[in-house]
């Protein structure tokens, strides 16, 4: 079939758009606001990830245009329809909206810088000319380097990469200059395209909205309320593993620079001095854990499991004891969509935890609460919520990290006292727990303990996968000087590699929940 082309110029609330060609299952727009507006671009794109009916897109900046594919079997007034809506609601839902990783750096001038750096030397190109692209291309440094500086009035990292990069314009290594400028772009671009991709499946999972079409008819997977997206990406720089790396990081600098000009008086070489300044202890601040973090949570959502934050995450990690509520223990053992047999999923939580308690209510009959305290290692028996609360109290008072978990569709009790507190819920029950178990299944229980110790574990991982080779090279630099090509092949591939480590989250082991349609 030929492509038609029909240009159409419509106008939703302020965005105006035209339709440029079309054939059935695919149309390209023209929206001019693409072209200088990447956070719109941003929520378009979400919204049209809300329906399977539209299977694909593909913007095009420069051209402000985006193409649209979808399934043949809707008619193109329903498409139209549907688009126009979506372009007006992200228009309106723009107010004081951040969407992580929109912030894309520019990958065009360190490629240049590089290009021109390779054929510099056979071609006898003015050194002027390659140290001034390099200069341009590290313009995001001096950026972050202000930023930093005129909001928390301290130098960051960055300031430390300045100082090497002008000691190798200076000492004619341009060629590592650009190839620094260049792996950093890559992993920067590749650390804020994940961090993206990522916050729009979290979007898509959990975020209620109303629905703007027919199209996009869908049960809400989860009532969060709508500032929470934002908060599991924020939550990142409150994380344990974060606030022990951030005073080191930042109080490295100082003693960094101190050192570095010890070197260069005592040696009187410059590239001995310089090769300290790449001593990079903050990745983790931009890339490791971010990455690990937002994956993780990804992922859990996949299986069913909303975990609150990133603080949550790591506590999850460190439960050693877990509390049931009667209900919710009964609920995931014996829960028809539970494909664990019994024994099995006693096992499975036996092999996690040190210790199961089971909360029952001081009515419950006994007969039930003999056959409990056969499979558990102790049944608390309350009377009120207090009873509870102290419970749980004595055990954290022993050392112990604990969850408590339970029912809320059907508990008599609740406790906000544990280090974490688990919920299962389904509809639109709303609840302030940290944890929320959408299916009532113990594999997603038994693999949201697993994620959260094996992201601490990838975490760490990938600290030392970028900070190892890091000081390794730094030291022979300095020790016996290395040339600054292979040191910054060093640092930045390892860079690069801890980033690519922390996405490796683990697999889900429950389908995940699909949006799904309700077409005419």
């Amino acid at each position: 079939m030929t492509e038609t082309s029909s240009v159409s110029t419509l106008t939703t609330k302020t965005i105006n758009w035209e339709v440029v060609h079309k054939i059935p299952g695919r149309i390209r727009l023209r929206i001019p606001r693409l072209v200088w507006d990447e956070s719109y671009q941003n929520r378009l794109e979400r919204l049209l990830l809300r329906t399977i009916t539209i299977t694909g897109s593909k913007f095009n900046k420069f051209a402000g245009c985006v193409t649209i594919f979808y399934k043949e079997t809707i008619t193109e007034p329903v498409i139209l329809e549907y688009l126009g809506q979506a372009i007006g609601r992200a228009e309106r839902e723009g107010t004081g909206e951040t969407i992580p990783g929109e912030t894309q750096e520019n990958i065009a001038l360190p490629a240049v810088a590089m290009a021109t750096a390779l054929i510099a030397l056979p071609l006898e190109l003015p050194l002027l000319l390659t140290g001034g692209l390099i200069i341009a291309a590290s313009l995001p440094l001096w950026q972050r380097v202000s930023q930093s500086f005129s909001q928390q009035g301290e130098i960051n990292v960055d300031g430390l990469d300045i100082l090497w990069l002008t000691a190798q314009i200076a000492g004619g290594n341009h060629l590592a200059g650009a190839l620094a400028l260049n792996l950093g772009s890559i992993s920067e671009n590749l650390r804020n395209y994940k961090l993206k991709e990522l916050g729009n499946e979290l979007y898509i999972l959990f975020e209620e909205e109303e629905n703007i079409h027919w199209l996009s008819n869908r049960a809400s997977f989860l009532p969060i309320e709508p500032e929470e997206g934002q908060k599991w990406l924020d939550s990142v720089e409150d994380t344990a593993l974060m606030q022990q790396v951030k005073p080191i990081a930042q109080g490295a600098i100082v003693p960094t620079l101190i050192a570095s000009a010890g070197v260069g008086l005592l040696t009187g070489d410059i590239g001995r001095a310089s090769a300290l300044l790449p001593l990079d202890l903050g990745v983790s601040l931009r890339g490791v854990t971010p990455l690990a973090v937002v994956s993780a949570l990804t992922s859990a959502a996949r299986s069913g499991a909303y975990i609150r934050n990133g603080k949550t995450l790591e506590k999850l990690a460190q439960v050693d004891t877990l509390v049931f509520s009667v209900n919710a223990f009964l609920s995931l053992i014996f829960s028809k969509q539970s494909l664990v047999p019994f024994e099995e999923a006693i096992q499975a939580l036996r092999e996690r935890v040190l210790s199961l308690y089971i909360v029952v209510d001081t009515e419950d009959d006994q007969d039930l609460i003999d056959e409990l305290m056969t499979l558990v290692d102790k049944v608390f028996t309350v009377k009120d919520k207090n009873e509870l609360d102290g419970a749980i109290d004595r055990l954290r008072v022993q050392g112990k990290t604990v969850a408590w978990i339970d029912d809320t569709t059907g508990d008599k009790f609740t406790s906000d006292r544990a280090d974490v507190t688990i919920t299962l819920a389904r509809g639109n029950l709303e609840t302030s727990a940290d944890v929320i178990l959408q299916n009532y299944d113990l594999r997603a229980l038994v693999y949201t303990l697993d994620l959260a110790r094996d992201t601490l574990k990838r975490a760490y991982g990938s600290l030392a996968i970028a900070t190892i080779p890091n000081l390794i090279a730094v030291s022979i630099g300095v020790i016996w000087g290395l040339d600054p090509l292979i040191a910054v092949m060093i640092n930045g591939g390892s860079a690069i590699l801890a980033e690519l480590n922390s996405l490796a989250s683990k697999k889900p082991p429950i389908p995940s929940n699909r949006l799904e349609i309700c077409a005419r």
